[in-house]
């Protein structure tokens, strides 16, 4: 029983750590369309001018 209780419990530390994988990833990519888009505005900003 020991052995199942361990196997559940690097289960949920597994997961754990993949989901703070997965937030951080959607971080990032939302931080390059921000950049993105930033860059975008400032370059039409510029050929307004």
């Amino acid at each position: 029983m020991k052995l199942r209780r361990d196997s559940l419990s690097a289960w949920k530390m597994a997961s754990r750590t993949a989901s703070v994988f997965g937030c951080l990833r959607e971080a990032v990519k939302c931080l390059q369309n921000w950049s993105v888009r930033s860059i975008h505005e400032i370059t039409e900003r510029g050929a307004r001018l």
